[in-house]
């Protein structure tokens, strides 16, 4: 039988660790913390932010006075060279887009030995601020009896790139009032319900820490369409039918942190889906289409996981009818040409239009 894992863990390591990245922060941003204090001192405690990206973790467990046990991605690499540091440290790792009993029983035993355990509660970066909440958060602190301390980052969207280019962006870390443990009512609705709306409660509280404008990140709505030719030279264009899924599409090359998944932590040969990209040929296509498609065997909830039950559903199919297509069009030795179009809107009234072009030749 496995030994129960003792928390909080490797407290000396961590520690200077945490003093070495807290002068890191400092020196490449502007940081500013606020009501870290509202941290309980003692007993379990979960700590609950938003996520735009991995900068966040490294604020989440440095700046707190108690040792952060973080629970984060277990799925995919974290590439950059991070992975080994990572290890390092240490985390629980999540299978995401399943049910990960051994890490919920992992990270439940950490508060159940009375420490700190940091999450995200959207579970992951692809569209921050408008991803539903996950339950996980509700049911570890039901279990847990913890109270959740929401946090808000503010100003971390393209922070790390501006860190390591010396531009100091300004960042800050807004710790609110803790919010007392979830208890189920055993006669109220569903349990399942229950949990969700406390999940919803915590991401609500979380958003209320944030500033206006990094509400405005993400688009409240989204519409797309994708135009699809072939060509045997640049005069001369035929229309083609819609593609079946081609919301799902367009969607998905839409979302930059997606495609990097695939291209950059998980070494896919799917440069591809990047719109502007000279001398793509179809055969790229297909060798693209063919790893995503070999990836899904292996994590089936990739998408779904990401975009949703339906839209991320929907993906699998428009690639097979694109790699069909492009079959087709090798064939016939011609160009296939997508045009994807997105009308973004957003909350502060902000209309945006996004055009992703494609050229594959044979």
């Amino acid at each position: 039988m496995k030994e129960k894992q003792k928390y909080p863990r490797n407290t000396i390591r961590r520690t200077f660790l945490n003093l070495v990245a807290k002068g890191i922060f400092r020196l490449l941003a502007k940081v500013k913390i606020e009501g870290i204090d509202n941290i309980p001192k003692t007993g379990p405690v979960i700590l609950a932010g938003n996520h735009v990206e991995n900068i966040e973790a490294g604020f989440q467990i440095a700046f707190p006075k108690r040792i952060v046990e973080p629970i984060g991605a277990g799925d995919i690499p974290f590439g950059m060279g991070l992975d080994g540091l990572i290890a390092f440290y240490g985390f629980i790792p999540v299978d995401r887009g399943t049910v990960d009993r051994g890490a919920l029983r992992e990270a439940q035993s950490v508060l159940e030995q009375g420490a700190v355990l940091g999450i995200y509660p959207e579970g992951g970066t692809w569209r921050p601020g408008k991803m539903p909440a996950q339950i996980g958060v509700a049911l570890l602190s039901e279990r847990g009896k913890a109270p959740v301390v929401p946090i808000g980052y503010n100003g971390f969207l393209g922070s790390t790139k501006a860190a390591i280019t010396f531009k100091r962006p300004k960042l800050t870390m807004r710790v609110g009032k803790p919010i007392p443990p979830l208890v189920i009512d055993p006669d109220g609705p569903p349990k399942k319900e229950q949990m969700q709306v406390y999940a919803d409660e915590v991401m609500r509280q979380v958003y209320a820490l944030l500033d206006e404008d990094e509400l405005n990140v993400t688009p409240d709505h989204e519409s797309y369409k994708l135009h699809i030719k072939r060509s045997l030279d640049n005069q001369d264009y035929e229309s083609l039918p819609p593609l079946e899924g081609a919301d799902a599409f367009v969607s998905f090359i839409n979302t930059v942190i997606i495609l990097d998944t695939l291209r950059d932590s998980l070494s896919l040969p799917t440069q591809c889906f990047y719109s502007g990209e000279d001398g793509q040929t179809l055969d790229n296509l297909i060798q693209g289409i063919d790893a995503t498609m070999n990836y899904l065997k292996e994590k089936p909830n990739f998408f779904t996981y990401r975009m949703g039950q339906q839209m991320g559903g929907e993906v699998p199919l428009a690639l097979n009818n694109l790699r069909q297509l492009a079959i087709e069009t090798k064939q016939l030795n011609q160009t296939l040409l997508l045009d994807a179009e997105i009308e973004a809107k957003y909350r502060n009234g902000e209309v945006k239009h996004i055009l992703h072009q494609f050229a594959f030749r044979p």
